[in-house]
């Protein structure tokens, strides 16, 4: 379930780190929901309907007062619906057990407000706020955003999301660069390598989509975070100035990059611009062009998130065409190698072609528009300059005589 509180919170930024810090050295930083974001690492989803009673003498004031338990990873978050004084009729505050442990006593609290009540719910609002969490010898700042919400007197659920990161520079071989280090799966740690591989042209790993690791972003020209960040998953390598690196960090937030052989081959796209990740057996590259190859390790993948752009001088928004966006989340994709030395043509993005998709049950026939890649993806969506979405379909039923039996325009789902 979403709500409109969480839109503005996928979009993430970060302050940057006192000048003059020492090169290699990480420093945990504060969130800023105004600035620009990451775009494979928003604050991660958190969402649990476990709930208990608090216990006596753990912290909380209210003898109606709820403890959530959070799974994260391998690690467990403790929440407490509560209030500030014991009488209090609503709860009016949420306290936080990072340690998972259930202890709340002189934890961080972050305000509870009332979001009004529908027909079927009672809505909180959870922050947005930023905590001080202590992790081993640092303290992690940490941004708590959210929603709690309650039917009747036994249905309730917690839904949050956390987010937390790291500033610094790292040499490059000669070169010094802008790094931050976003922590992508919610255990406020930032070395968490991406585990994600290819199996039979499936994406192994992926969880809802998402990486479950932690991702770094590299300034190329300075600390300003603009256009010139490189953006890769923690544990694969990353091609800088031509030159390949693998990026390390440590336990104590020491962050380094050594440069290694890779052998390569390129791929190439017959489109003026584009995007696209390719996850491979050992290898995950998220790459940009146009129509002239582009380098790579070599190896087999598959091809997903890809974004084809058509841009024009009538509108600043270009017309888009999305695909592969599924692959991320179990479904099957072409397989293609890339070896080295050559190049390989890769099909996908436009032309695209489209054909009804029919599905029956009992009473019903149902229809959707199929819009495939040239490669055989799946589109997931296509709009025009300007955001226009294309003309909704028309469609229409003949029986056995040609004859129209019905007709009706697709909606929009």
């Amino acid at each position: 379930m979403r709500k409109p509180v969480f839109a503005a919170l996928v979009s993430i930024g970060l302050a940057a780190a006192a000048a003059g810090a020492e090169a290699g050295q990480l420093k945990f930083i504060e969130y800023s929901p105004q600035r620009a974001a990451v775009a494979s690492a928003p604050p991660v989803p958190l969402y649990t309907r476990d709930f208990a009673q608090a216990p006596p003498a753990c912290g909380t004031v209210n003898p109606k007062a709820k403890v959530a338990t959070i799974s994260v990873g391998s690690h467990t978050l403790k929440v407490a619906i509560d209030s500030a004084k014991p009488d209090a009729p609503d709860p009016d505050l949420v306290r936080f057990d990072f340690s998972g442990k259930g202890d709340f006593r002189s934890k961080p609290t972050v305000p509870l407000k009332t979001m009004g009540t529908s027909t079927s719910y009672r809505r909180y609002q959870i922050g947005p706020a930023t905590l001080r969490v202590r992790r081993g010898e640092t303290t992690v700042p940490v941004f708590v955003a959210g929603g709690y919400f309650v039917r009747g007197t036994t249905y309730r659920y917690v839904y949050l999301m956390l987010g937390a990161a790291a500033d610094g520079s790292c040499r490059f071989g000669d070169k010094v660069c802008g790094v931050r280090v976003i922590d992508g799966n919610a255990n406020l740690q930032i070395n968490d390598a991406v585990k994600i591989s290819l199996k039979d042209g499936r994406v192994v790993g992926a969880r809802s989509g998402r990486l479950g690791s932690d991702v770094v972003l590299i300034d190329t020209g300075g600390r300003a975070f603009g256009k010139s960040v490189v953006e890769t998953p923690y544990g694969h390598r990353v091609r800088l100035d031509g030159k390949w690196y693998q990026v390390s960090i440590s336990d104590d937030a020491r962050i380094s990059a050594a440069e290694v052989k890779v052998e390569t081959g390129k791929i190439a796209i017959p489109h003026d611009s584009w995007s696209v990740t390719l996850v491979g057996t050992q290898h995950m590259v998220d790459l940009s062009g146009a129509r002239d190859p582009v380098e790579v390790p070599a190896g087999r993948y598959v091809a997903t998130s890809y974004r084809e752009y058509v841009r024009t001088t009538e509108s600043s928004r270009p017309a888009m065409v999305a695909a592969g966006r599924r692959v991320l989340y179990g479904a099957k994709a072409a397989v293609f190698d890339v070896p080295a030395g050559r190049t390989t043509q890769l099909a996908i993005g436009s032309p695209l072609t489209a054909s009804a998709g029919v599905s029956q049950r009992p009473g019903y026939v149902d229809f959707r528009a199929l819009v495939m890649d040239a490669g055989g993806t799946e589109v997931d969506y296509v709009h025009g300059h300007g955001g226009r979405r294309p003309d909704a379909p028309t469609v229409t039923v003949l029986n056995a005589k040609n004859q129209r039996v019905y007709q009706g325009k697709m909606k929009y789902g």
